[in-house]
């Protein structure tokens, strides 16, 4: 059986949800994912943290629009969204010489960043710093936290109330170009012509869009994140944490305290067979959490009562690809939390013929390592895994 329509989304996390509530205004919309409401995607497991500095002023433009967005839509709710501010705490030497160049870099970028004296760190998130280990610090205070599923679920709402509609367990396998539109087909047999597709399905985009071809920018790796005990009781308000030199960041989650690092050799990993965003916890990451746990005020409420193995996607310069891809296909991969709906806003401009919201969108290009030898793409993007809080 074949159906026809106009825009076709595929992939129901954050980035695709966000571009159909940002395009059901203007075409009709159709939305579709292989799993379900419980996002097994990157979106489902994403920890939540949206840092606005990206380092790159495009970066920081995705950011500032996706929180500007989501504090517009969703509002001040700690269900959803919250700007509880990132506290960026330096325990060296070193640190103490590089954050005030960060903080300098941050404003030039015309964001707000407050110098903290190393005693107000720790009076400002004393379950996670320790006081006698601050050399400087530093408060970005429209730095915020997500529930990325609850604000998933409330764009998929504003979707829907402007027209857009979703199918849930329905796996594209194959995209055919032709003149007028592209031919989608799927898993269980249909087609779909669309007169435009957007591939926004993460980790798995690069199947998607390259046939297995080698080209395509986009590297999985693995990323481990824990969960402590749930019986704890819940702090007063404090902002995340982030530790750049030990590649580490924490935050409260609402019933919960969550710990996650990057003080590890990149991992990447094969997607092709995988139903989720994640892998089973194998021990590989259990010394990583122990020395970033050593880092904590109070590593007991940290104490791992819950591990992600999860997976999330790398590109050669640490920015997303969004954007035409060919013809009529279109892309949003590679895209974090903190860039979703900055990038949803530059795809759903290029849809519609408007003028770009995000200056500098051209950097997202999805082309841009064209000329790129794809071993040397990898080992770039592989490169950048432990400097991702470095950059922003």
């Amino acid at each position: 059986m074949t159906t026809r329509t106009d825009v076709l989304v595929v992939g129901a996390g954050i980035v695709g949800t966000a571009v159909a509530a940002e395009l059901a205004e203007h075409r009709s919309v159709h939305l579709l994912d292989a799993g379900d409401e419980s996002l097994v995607g990157s979106t489902g497991h994403a920890p939540g943290f949206v840092g606005e500095f990206g380092g790159s002023p495009v970066a920081t433009a995705l950011a500032t629009a996706t929180t500007d967005a989501l504090a517009d839509r969703v509002g001040d709710d700690p269900a959803a969204f919250a700007r509880t501010g990132c506290l960026e705490v330096m325990t060296t030497a070193a640190g103490a010489v590089a954050l005030p160049e960060r903080i300098s870099a941050a404003r030039a970028q015309w964001l707000v960043v407050e110098e903290i004296e190393p005693a107000a760190a720790a009076r400002l998130a004393p379950d996670v710093v320790r006081p006698e280990a601050v050399t400087a610090a530093a408060l970005f205070p429209r730095d915020a936290a997500v529930d990325a599923t609850e604000v998933t679920r409330r764009l998929r709402e504003r979707a829907v109330a402007q027209g857009a509609t979703i199918d849930w367990g329905r796996r594209v396998v194959a995209l055919d170009p032709l003149e007028d539109g592209v031919r989608v087909a799927l898993d269980d047999g249909r087609r779909i012509l669309a007169a435009d597709v957007v591939v926004c399905t993460g980790i798995w985009a690069g199947g998607l869009l390259g046939g297995g071809r080698p080209d395509v920018p986009i590297v999985p790796v693995r990323h481990p994140y824990v969960h402590g005990p749930r019986d704890v009781p819940a702090p007063g308000a404090q902002p995340f944490v982030r530790m750049p030199e030990h590649h580490l960041y924490a935050r409260w989650h609402g019933d919960r305290w969550g710990v996650g690092s990057y003080d590890h050799d990149p991992a990447p990993v094969e997607t092709t067979a995988l139903e989720r965003a994640d892998v089973p916890w194998d021990g590989r990451f259990d010394d990583v959490i122990e020395r970033g746990l050593a880092q904590l005020a109070r590593p007991e409420l940290f104490a791992p009562t819950e591990r992600l193995d999860g997976i999330f996607a790398l590109t050669p310069d640490n920015l997303p690809l969004v954007g035409r891809w060919e013809h009529r296909v279109w892309v949003a991969a590679a895209v974090w939390v903190t860039h979703a709906i900055g990038a949803a806003q530059v795809l759903a401009a290029q849809l519609t013929g408007a003028s770009s919201p995000v200056p500098g969108s051209d950097a997202l290009d999805p082309h841009r390592f064209a000329a790129w030898d794809p071993a040397e793409a990898r080992r770039v993007a592989l490169a950048h895994y432990r400097t991702i809080y470095d950059r922003g």
